[in-house]
């Protein structure tokens, strides 16, 4: 479909005057539309060849107008669906979103498509210039705000990132930071991931026989080896690592249920926590928020959030987890010595 505004601004001021004073006559839409001969005889061919608009020239009124039982009078007839005339929600954020994205890699100035990301950037913008605004005005006009992306530098993500297009095994250095050790792994890595501005590796685990998810801050040193990564299917990484809340997937798989009062029930309602999540909202916006999730830790830090607008109902070991945190916080402001 064309993406020309002042195109469709003239579809739709068509569609409007057939409406309101069909029939109308050739010579009418002319004066209106402010526009060539051949430019509305293309706009009618199109409304009625693509947008299959019913309309129909009256010899006898000397007019266009719609055939009877599409004209919306008798209600028997479908509108016509006219192209929008102005970017969708979901539009403008991606496109604000990669114009920002842009610029960060442009900030960077390294990476395979650095060279390039001014002619990439330029077509973007391309397709967006309209005479109803500049895009340099609407880029002042129109924020999105995002979590700051900083500028990630790490020394392995290049060995990484080609042994998953080769389908090539590493054996990496990783430190666990929980015991504070380091151990030589051998791993079939399947995707990177990035989630909240950190990215990890989900990968097989060669000692474990198992899927898993290392953060690449903590991997020491990584080498691409000559053997075959393991096979695994991408539904199957899929259903082990995405099926819960957050990113670690470790531990047995539970249903949260947490209740939001109304004050802040208004904001989590739009919100998705997860694909899966499931909500029961009431009249006056409190709501129960269901969320799968597998890790205690990472789950309590969203609800922790919300503070005194929020309770988790179930489970039971979520909500003393919840209550442990909370204890524990509060302990940091019960001392004698607060500037210490």
């Amino acid at each position: 479909m064309r993406t020309n505004l002042d195109f469709k601004m003239r579809l739709f001021r068509i569609d409007q005057l057939i409406r309101e004073r069909g029939p109308i006559s050739f010579e009418q839409l002319l004066a209106e539309l402010k526009c060539s001969t051949p430019t509305v005889k293309r706009d009618l061919k199109y409304m009625r060849e693509v947008l299959k608009a019913p309309i129909v020239y009256s010899a006898r009124n000397n007019g266009y107008e719609y055939a009877p039982s599409s004209s919306g009078s008798d209600g028997a007839g479908q509108p016509v669906v006219l192209p929008a005339t102005w970017f969708s929600p979901t539009e403008m954020y991606v496109i604000m979103s990669a114009l920002q994205m842009f610029g960060t890699i442009e900030q960077a100035r390294d990476g395979l498509l650095f060279n390039d990301m001014q002619a990439l950037k330029a077509r973007v913008l391309a397709l967006l210039e309209n005479a109803k605004i500049p895009m340099r005005e609407l880029q002042r006009r129109v924020r999105v705000f995002q979590e700051p992306v900083r500028i990630y530098k790490n020394t392995f993500f290049e060995v990484i990132g080609n042994a998953i297009a080769d389908k090539k095994r590493l054996s990496i250095l990783y430190y666990t930071r929980s015991k504070k050790t380091q151990k030589e792994r051998e791993v079939s890595p399947l995707r990177l991931v990035c989630y909240r501005n950190r990215w990890y590796l989900d990968a097989w685990c060669h000692e474990t026989d198992t899927l898993k998810t290392f953060s690449l801050a903590c991997v020491r040193n990584a080498v691409l080896l000559t053997k075959a990564s393991k096979p695994v299917a991408l539904r199957q990484l899929e259903q082990e690592l995405d099926r819960s809340y957050g990113l670690f997937s470790g531990g047995r798989l539970q249903i949260a249920r947490i209740a939001v009062d109304s004050e802040m029930g208004v904001y989590v309602k739009d919100e998705v926590w997860h694909k899966d999540q499931k909500m029961e909202v009431s009249d006056d916006d409190s709501l129960v928020l269901e969320v799968p999730y597998a890790s205690e830790k990472e789950l309590s830090g969203q609800i922790l959030r919300l503070g005194e607008h929020a309770k988790v109902l179930a489970p039971e070991s979520l909500r003393r987890y919840v209550q442990q945190t909370l204890q524990g916080a509060l302990s940091q402001y019960l001392t004698d010595n607060p500037g210490r």
